[in-house]
């Protein structure tokens, strides 16, 4: 048997092998991660279908919000199978773009992919990033495939799944120029074009994707430091992983410099500045406080699927070596990514904590259910969204429920239970309340952190 044969036999089992923790987790594990971005993604998808004009909420995301609502009629566990099947894709155009360089064992890059721990946790959840991971590694490999129309299609429609797609419009249409496929530079205004008709046709303004970015220039959240991301990325694909791909990008780096541009291959010319251009960017955006940059990890999560190519050209290059020496070396690595999400660090998996029902969710589904039993008749005020899902209610329906951080103490209509918690109701709210010292409202109930007794997370409030 051929080793081609062998390979695509081998290639065939790991991507069905990566298949079964997606629909596990999906749909025999109950969970939804945490609430926020996380859950309020997962209403546009879910109600759009009721009041279209949430496909085109510019926050929301509408190629996002488009790609996963027919997965969200199936609740948060279709949300979740959607973001993972997105992650499925993502380790196959790795295998094949892999396969496109020539790079040995191209099978090994979807395991990469996968056991990059925090890349994997963040697959079963509501967030944009692992559906712009896989339109990043998708335009790569059709670049690669010198398809450069539905390349340049592809990346004309990222940044509505994540704003900082914008930077890769440029990036492909230099790319677009040095391999002179001028044909092609037009159609990496599609994206814009569509959604700019769309909305118009809606009743927006023509230039509303300019007009509606929901980002400003300074960030509300700080600033930190350089490093942030780099110790970041040692979070999102764990020790041996960060080792093997940043190897790989100083490798490539090196065989850039030393053979000069010119004569270096141009895709890996390319794979080299699409991820350093997007990771740069995070790091500086965050460092001097630019656009609503909060530092979150999540943010790095799309350049996983090129990482996964970086380290599989460091382990070519290891290898190659004859001596035994960097045999055995090949092996304790491998062994070392395999085992790596399953030791007890920071940087790997924490079953009960990453795959199973947060405390204080468990508390609002408790909550939800007292409200829903024993205040059926009360106009409901919360600012925590999650607790539109544990209520099973649509959260855009304003005869359901009211924000209360969002509008002056006055018109709160009785009979009334207001919901304060420790998060939304306090932080960045337009109104932050004092219920506790107003005689209108009355203490009912009071929860506290299940770690912590003497935090309270939760207060229940009634107006008559």
């Amino acid at each position: 048997m051929k080793r081609l044969q062998k390979d695509d036999i081998i290639s065939i089992a790991v991507m069905a092998l990566l298949a079964l923790p997606i629909l596990y987790l999906s749909f025999f594990v109950e969970f939804e991660r945490e609430s926020g971005d996380n859950i309020v993604h997962y209403y546009f998808a879910r109600y759009a279908p009721l009041d279209p004009i949430r496909y085109l909420d510019l926050w929301a995301k509408p190629v996002f919000t488009l790609l996963a609502s027919p997965f969200a009629q199936l609740g948060f566990p279709g949300m979740k199978l959607f973001n993972g099947l997105a992650g499925w894709f993502s380790a196959l155009l790795v295998l094949l773009a892999a396969k496109k360089l020539k790079l040995q064992n191209p099978w090994l890059a979807p395991v990469f992919l996968f056991f990059a721990p925090t890349y994997f946790i963040l697959l079963f959840s509501g967030y944009t990033e692992p559906l712009f991971g896989l339109f990043l590694v998708l335009a790569f490999y059709l670049l690669l495939s010198k398809k450069y129309i539905p390349a340049a299609i592809v990346v004309s429609f990222m940044p509505f799944i994540r704003t900082e797609g914008v930077m890769f419009i440029v990036i492909a249409a230099a790319f677009l120029v040095w391999v002179r496929a001028w044909k092609s530079i037009p159609f990496l205004v599609v994206g814009p074009l569509v959604f700019s008709l769309a909305g118009w046709i809606a009743g927006k303004d023509i230039f509303w994707i300019i007009t509606e970015i929901p980002y400003k220039v300074h960030s509300n959240y700080g600033s930190g430091t350089l490093t942030h991301y780099a110790e970041q990325w040692l979070l999102t694909v764990g020790v041996p992983l960060a080792i093997s791909s940043v190897s790989g990008i100083l490798l490539l780096s090196f065989h850039l410099l030393a053979r000069k541009i010119k004569e270096f291959p141009k895709e890996y010319t390319l794979l080299l500045v699409l991820f350093l251009a997007n990771f740069l960017f995070h790091t500086l955006t965050w460092y001097l406080g630019l656009f609503t940059a909060f530092g979150l990890i999540r943010i790095i999560i799309p350049l996983a699927p090129l990482g996964a190519l970086f380290s599989l050209y460091a382990m070519g290059f290891l290898s190659q070596q004859k001596h035994i020496v960097f045999k055995l070396l090949t092996i304790a690595f491998l062994s070392f990514v395999i085992i790596f999400p399953f030791l007890h660090n920071p940087a790997s998996f924490n079953f009960k904590k990453d795959f199973s029902q947060k405390p204080e969710l468990l508390i609002m589904k408790e909550i939800s259910q007292k409200v829903k039993q024993d205040y059926p008749a009360y106009h409901l005020y919360y600012s925590e969204p999650y607790f539109s899902h544990a209520m099973g209610i649509n959260h855009f329906d304003l005869s359901l429920h009211n924000n209360f951080s969002e509008m002056p103490l006055e018109q709160i209509q009785s009979p009334a239970l207001i919901i304060w918690d420790i998060w939304t109701s306090v932080s960045f709210a337009p109104y932050v309340h004092d219920f506790e010292h107003n005689p209108d409202f009355k203490l009912i109930h009071s929860y506290v952190n299940p770690k912590d007794s003497t935090e309270v997370l939760f207060r229940l409030y009634l107006k008559e």
